[in-house]
């Protein structure tokens, strides 16, 4: 149903933007696949590399608040573009480097352009969508997306064993080299939007944005699955190798976990407006809730694996309706005064994550972890309750 679908809709540009975004995909989750195991190289623990990957985090925080000039300031295009260049720069030279200090600093630049990139794709994704298809749409999006984060963890681990992990970053800054040439391709005309002045005024956007609760309501729904995804690709990477297995498991354990998400993203989004947006993220993050009390009761740790896979279902439920839920809130002349403020929750989401989970290891097993990640998720799903019935797709 899905590829049928896809091929009647291969004339729209949303389409066309998908199929992109799944190629950039396939060197982003080589990246993901590789990144822990490159960060142990150096000898850090699970914990140092978590109190790590959090500093990070707080950058890429801190820059977001300022990316609201610069969306609103440049070409969302040319922004696509410029980033696409440093991203695939600087995953050219991790692969030829080894030291520790410089992967730091590259990383550090890395992650801003990949944070304006994404920013800039998504508004222009919003701006080629109808209002009646934004759902559908996003739907699609991420199910081609993670095809790309099915095949590029299968790709990373062959080339792991193959040629080492050096040659996994510099085969994905060549998938995303190609997704950029595929983007220019598309010739996109930006949508015009009218603006008095840009606002450089960060407390002032801070201020409307969090006094707000439609606003505030999407920023913990995405920052609650960011949480998620923490656990899924920084820590069970980690905890594979820990406990004793190769690592081709990663990459093979990553891309089992995108399968659900691909069976099910595009109907959830093309069923949204059905059952709207509160039932989905109180299902979905409860049944995470459910699945993470379970993981911690197991103690055979492949069981947990497939357990963590299996999670990906309800998972499924949150991903494709994140941005909507979102963009049904906002005008469209506030999308780039808003949207960087919106996407620190993916960055507030993961340090929340990172850091307690490896605040927790210094004191704990591995498999407390499950219970914190509990805790999260039941939050969440509490915290959904309070999305207005109106609130639909």
């Amino acid at each position: 149903m899905i590829f049928s679908r896809l091929r009647k809709r291969t004339i729209e540009k949303t389409t066309q933007m998908s199929l992109t975004k799944a190629v950039s995909s396939i060197g982003f989750a080589g990246v993901e696949t590789v990144w822990a195991i490159y960060m142990s190289s150096f000898g850090l623990t699970e914990s140092m590399i978590g109190f790590i990957s959090a500093i990070l985090i707080i950058i890429m925080f801190m820059f977001s608040f300022f990316s609201t000039i610069i969306l609103e300031k440049f070409s969302e295009v040319k922004i696509y573009l410029v980033s696409s260049a440093i991203i695939i720069s600087s995953l050219f030279i991790i692969g030829y480097s080894e030291n520790f200090i410089l992967f730091l600093v590259i990383w550090t630049f890395l992650s801003i352009a990949q944070l304006v990139r994404a920013e800039s794709f998504t508004i222009l994704f919003r701006d080629e969508s109808s209002d009646s298809d934004l759902e559908k749409n996003e739907g699609l999006l991420f199910t081609v997306l993670n095809l790309g984060w099915l095949v590029g963890p299968l790709i990373a681990g062959f080339i792991l064993l193959t040629y080492g992990v050096s040659f996994v970053f510099v085969s994905s800054g060549v998938f995303i080299l190609i997704a950029s040439y595929i983007f220019y391709s598309l010739k996109l005309k930006e949508k015009v939007k009218k603006r008095d002045k840009i606002d450089t005024n960060i407390k002032q956007n801070l201020k409307e944005y969090f006094t707000s609760e439609k606003l505030i309501l999407p920023y913990l729904m995405k920052m609650g699955l960011e949480i998620w995804w923490a656990l899924i690709y920084i820590y069970i990477p980690l905890f594979i190798i820990k406990n004793g297995f190769q690592e081709s498991l990663v990459g093979f354990f990553l891309a089992a976990v995108v399968i659900p998400l691909i069976l099910f993203e595009f109907e959830v989004g093309t069923h949204c407006e059905k059952y709207g947006f509160k039932n989905f993220f109180f299902i979905g993050f409860f049944s995470l809730f459910i699945i993470s009390i379970i993981a911690f009761f197991m103690n055979d740790f492949m069981w947990i694996l497939g357990l963590l896979v299996l999670a990906s279902a309800p998972a499924a439920m949150l991903e494709p309706i994140q941005s909507p839920f979102f963009f049904r809130q906002v005008s469209s002349n506030d999308e780039e005064k808003y949207y960087p403020i919106y996407i620190t929750s993916l960055h507030i989401g993961s340090f929340i994550a990172k850091f307690t989970i490896a605040g927790l290891l210094l004191f704990f097993v591995d498999k407390y972890v499950y219970l914190l990640i509990a805790g999260f998720m039941l939050t969440l799903a509490i915290i959904s309750l309070r999305i207005k019935n109106e609130q639909t797709c």
